[in-house]
């Protein structure tokens, strides 16, 4: 009979680290595709910034060397 009570308490007891991991790793996941959407809108305005660059140094004269700077050469 004691064998099982401590059986019992020792299966709630990893129910219970079980909830807690599984909770842990919810807000994880929520987290991660938070920091993904924020990637991709941080990747559409770097190119935005890139096109205006692009445009300013036309206007300047200075494309030969825009095209070397903005492709990250």
């Amino acid at each position: 009979m004691d064998g099982s009570i401590y059986l019992v308490g020792l299966g709630g007891l990893v129910s219970a680290l079980l909830s807690i991991i599984a909770y842990f790793l919810h807000y994880l996941h929520r987290d991660f595709r938070a920091v993904q959407a924020a990637m991709h809108q941080l990747k559409s305005e770097v190119g935005f910034i890139k096109v205006d660059l692009v445009r300013l140094l036309k206007v300047m004269g200075l494309e030969e060397s825009g095209s070397r700077f903005v492709s990250g050469k």
